[in-house]
């Protein structure tokens, strides 16, 4: 009897080991997919969003992936609502009231100019709730950089391969100045050369600063004339007018890091590693294992961790907090800064 009730006690330990192994092992493969995942969606992000420009004439220049954007202006969220036939709205922070501004299809961009909603043909000027008509969208697959002192910036692909398949997307080679009121009036500033990709432009510091595989370049906006300020690999670039900075990575190297170009054109590298981001009175904010915070106001600044939020594909932040769209649903989060509390505001399916 004694014998048996011992077996018995064996077998219960070596069970509750297996069992204590098994969760053990379903524990690391849940988290190996869950670094996966943020993995995957934050290269996604980066490379889908140059994928949502470049095509040719007759094709969609809009993908499910470039509708995730987000701007805060005042008391107003606007958003691509892709329950209501991908139309563009506002969501009134106060209120919580949801306005269709435009049921066309289109990605947000905010600028140190002003905010701005680009469609297949037309560049309007968001201001408040009212959406007005800036100038039509040149053919051949242009993406929108920025309208100033009475010019528009576009950044163009590049001459399509003899043997390219039907659909299949081209490098942005070329950023090309067009004056309003012109259809056909668009003139070269600047062009890769040995068919580099340009990667992301911002208009800043009245300077047209360019991200590419090569490197990073500052061009007049008037005359073309051009700087190379760095060699390392850039890509995504946010500012908020005063702070540019972007995602780069020396040459052969997979790490990314975030950058700082400062007004004299030097770059100084600011965190050690990178993730969805965005810049807002001075700090840069991104995801990285959790939602973080870089002072760059400080010489020697280091990230902190906030808290947890759910793996991103935009963010953005304002004076209330950090709106980001998850990765999952393209939901709409609001993570208030002051609390640390977190919250769906705005559903999507």
């Amino acid at each position: 009897m004694e014998q048996n009730q011992r077996e018995k006690r064996q077998g219960i330990r070596r069970e509750k080991v297996r069992r204590r192994a098994f969760i053990f092992l379903w524990v690391l493969v849940v988290l190996g997919l869950c670094l996966l995942l943020e993995y995957r969606f934050h290269f996604l992000r980066r490379i889908g969003k140059e994928k949502d420009y470049l095509i040719g004439p007759g094709e969609s220049r809009f993908s499910f992936d470039g509708q995730e954007t987000l701007l805060v202006s005042g008391e107003l969220l606007y958003y691509s609502d892709l329950n209501r036939a991908e139309a563009l709205c506002s969501y009134n922070l106060k209120t919580k009231e949801v306005q269709v501004l435009e049921q066309t299809k289109g990605v947000l961009k905010k600028t140190g100019t002003g905010m701005y909603y680009v469609t297949e043909a037309v560049v309007y000027r968001l201001e408040g709730e009212t959406l007005s008509v800036l100038s039509p969208v040149p053919e051949g697959g242009s993406e929108f950089v920025d309208f100033y002192e009475g010019r528009l910036y576009w950044l163009t692909a590049g001459e399509k391969p003899e043997k390219a398949g039907e659909g299949e997307l081209r490098d942005r080679r070329s950023i090309y100045i067009q004056e309003p009121v012109s259809l056909n009036g668009l003139q070269l500033l600047y062009q890769t050369d040995n068919a580099v990709t340009i990667r992301d432009a911002v208009l800043v510091h009245q300077r047209l600063y360019v991200m590419a595989d090569d490197g990073i370049y500052a061009i007049e906006p008037l005359s073309g004339e051009t700087i190379k300020l760095s060699g390392l690999c850039s890509f995504h670039c946010v500012s908020d007018g005063v702070h540019i900075v972007f995602e780069g990575t020396d040459e052969g190297k997979k790490e990314l890091h975030y950058y700082e170009i400062v007004p004299d054109g030097q770059i100084v590298k600011r965190t050690d590693d990178a993730g969805v981001g965005a810049v807002y009175q001075g700090k840069l904010y991104y995801n990285s294992s959790g939602l973080r915070v870089c002072d760059l106001t400080v010489a020697d600044g280091e990230s902190s961790l906030l808290g947890e939020v759910p793996l991103m594909c935009f963010m953005t932040v304002s004076a209330q907090g950090v709106f980001l769209r998850d990765c999952l649903q393209n939901s709409i989060w609001f993570y208030d800064l002051d609390s640390g509390e977190k919250e769906c505001i705005i559903p999507q399916k």
